[in-house]
């Protein structure tokens, strides 16, 4: 057809205009923009981010990014440092989180906990955080209608948020760290006695341990778990999708009781 065509109506001829369809494309969220971003620096690939997808599908648990590192398929220093580059904000190390912190505005345990944020300082204009994901407009929202402020946002990596929100509101550990705080310290003794073995892995701490490791594999869709014992830490990884993928472990000295 050409530009216009020509109809006969009633023994009449009128000239109708073609109308261009047009295509509406969806603008990208900025999570899709972030895993692209990552994928771009080489710091996430596509086999993996299509392996986080599958389990997101399936569990619809948390968001995508959070789930990448979660299941150790994206590393959380460099989920943060694409969050610093593209977001133009400063990441915060450990080291330098304050040893005590002056808020004045009450926000839920469990709030901060599942969003992954830590006030730490408070004036009358501002207060400033340390978010694991600042891109969240829900949590931002929330923490601005609380306080009526300003926010000074500095990124932070998740296990460390996690820990200094426990630090200075919680018990003090994250969930893994608290089971293994109660572990006893003759977990790391003899080994080769097999009473004492029997003893240890019937302790209540090593069961939750245990749990949990095994929770998370589910969580993640693992086919299998691969426990190694290192000389400081117990090395857990899961594979998924046929690729063994490390995550959280826990230290040497719940080594023999596991």
């Amino acid at each position: 057809m050409t530009e216009s065509q020509t109809i006969e109506t009633s023994g009449t001829m009128q000239q109708a205009e073609l109308i261009e369809p047009q295509v509406k494309t969806r603008e990208l969220t900025f999570e899709e923009r972030l895993c692209a971003y990552m994928i771009e620096k080489g710091r996430l690939t596509q086999e993996d981010l299509l392996r986080g997808e599958r389990i997101h599908k399936e569990t619809l648990s948390t968001s995508l990014v959070p789930l990448l590192v979660r299941v150790g398929l994206a590393s959380e220093r460099d989920v943060a440092a694409s969050l610093s580059e593209m977001m133009e904000l400063d990441i915060i190390k450990e080291k330098d989180y304050p040893e005590t912190v002056n808020v004045e505005t009450e926000f839920p345990l469990r709030f901060m906990t599942k969003n992954l944020f830590l006030p730490i300082d408070e004036d009358e204009e501002t207060i400033k955080l340390i978010m694991v994901y600042p891109s969240d407009e829900f949590t931002i929202k929330s923490i601005k209608m609380a306080s009526q402020k300003k926010l000074d946002i500095k990124i932070g990596l998740p296990s460390e948020v996690e820990n200094a929100i426990e630090k200075f509101y919680g018990g003090g550990r994250s969930a893994m760290g608290q089971i293994v705080d109660g572990l006893s310290d003759e977990s790391a003794g003899d080994e080769e006695d097999v009473d004492h073995l029997r003893d240890l892995a019937s302790e209540a701490p090593v069961i939750r341990l245990v749990n949990i490791i095994l929770q998370r594999a589910v969580e993640a869709r693992a086919s299998d778990i691969h426990v190694e014992p290192f000389e400081n830490r117990l090395k857990v990884r899961y594979r998924i999708d046929g690729v063994l993928q490390e995550v959280e472990s826990p230290p040497a000295r719940s080594t023999a009781a596991v």
